[in-house]
């Protein structure tokens, strides 16, 4: 099965900067509905945040800057790979999600979710 990039799904990301309080944050993902924030730092990616790990420090009694619990692993990819090998770099990286940067510039944020609608668009396409 050939599994190009051609019908991948992006997602666009709630953009903040390491500085943001973890609180703010969590209140602008609910009212943008978004579930992953990309922290941005000189215009390039140093950090991923999700809606989930904001919730479980705020319960653990977290305050403060966002960078405390925020993801350095960053994988950028561009959206031409191929489907399947990033999917195997997802799994063994464990990663949340892979950042999507195209000539210097964010574009959004691919999941392990939207990996598989890809495939399986591809497959049945």
């Amino acid at each position: 099965m050939e599994s190009s990039t051609t019908h991948l799904r992006i997602r666009r990301p709630l953009i903040v900067t390491s500085d943001i309080d973890v609180r703010e944050l969590l209140k602008r993902m609910e009212e943008e509905g978004k579930g992953i924030a990309v922290v941005m730092e000189d215009r390039r990616p140093v950090g991923i945040v999700t809606r989930r790990a904001l919730e479980r420090a705020l319960s653990r009694g977290l305050k403060g800057e966002v960078k405390k619990i925020m993801n350095e692993l960053i994988i950028t990819i561009t959206g031409d790979e191929d489907l399947l090998d990033l999917l195997t770099t997802m799994i063994k990286n464990k990663l949340e999600c892979f950042v999507v940067m195209r000539r210097g510039k964010l574009i959004g944020v691919v999941t392990v979710d939207d990996l598989f609608y890809s495939i399986q668009k591809r497959t049945y396409s």
